[in-house]
């Protein structure tokens, strides 16, 4: 498989450069470089301040809840500890494999993993996964290290993510639109201003009303 990098990170970039949100910016990222090396699975952790590695983006696994692996576990940490690339066939016959609760990696037979470095330090990592039990070719590796390498200063600016018990109690004070009580789900945004906020679609209608 033969990949003009220059080209395609032109192209990623480019791409990224119609939306303002960080957030949407990885997922863009995330999705470009699964169609290119025609994998399952883009995935992007980045390293929280307790050394645990928060998942931030993915394309091909479907997430309901932040997922968080605890630090230096699994094959993610130890990209993040080694500050090397791990490209590996059947990772979960790996001893140093985790299991992340809820997360459907179990049909996963590939892992390719890069850390992702800003001013010296391992701030995230970036990886790919596939059903096929095969290992990413030596240009396909150079790619995504190239990729994450870019990468960096765009994670560096991504807020600490939270686990799901600290979101729970997770207190904010907000401004009131309106009387009486809401009960539901709520998203933060870290935008400076309200206008920098895209519009989406909403999921239940329904209940929203």
């Amino acid at each position: 498989m033969t990949i003009n990098a220059i080209q395609e990170l032109t192209r990623i970039i480019q791409k990224v450069a119609h939306t303002a949100l960080p957030e949407e910016q990885v997922q863009i990222i995330v999705s470009e470089i699964s169609a290119i090396l025609a994998v399952d699975v883009c995935s992007l952790y980045k390293k929280n301040n307790d050394d645990s590695m928060a998942l931030v983006a993915t394309h091909g696994l479907s997430t309901q809840h932040p997922f968080v692996i605890p630090p230096f576990k699994g094959l993610v940490g130890q990209v993040g500890k080694l500050r090397h690339s791990i490209n590996i066939k059947d990772p979960a016959t790996n001893p140093d494999y985790y299991a992340v609760p809820n997360l459907p990696e179990e049909a996963l037979n590939s892992f390719c993993g890069v850390p992702v470095v800003h001013r010296g330090q391992v701030i995230g990592v970036l990886l790919v996964q596939s059903r096929r039990s095969e290992l990413l070719d030596a240009e396909q590796e150079a790619f995504l290290t190239t990729l994450a390498s870019h990468l960096a200063l765009l994670i560096y600016t991504l807020p600490e993510q939270q686990t799901a018990k600290t979101l729970a109690n997770d207190r904010r004070q907000g401004i009131c639109g309106a009387s009486g009580v809401a009960i539901g789900y709520a998203k933060i945004i870290t935008a400076e201003r309200l206008m920098a906020v895209s519009d989406r679609p909403c999921d239940d209608i329904e209940n929203t009303l």
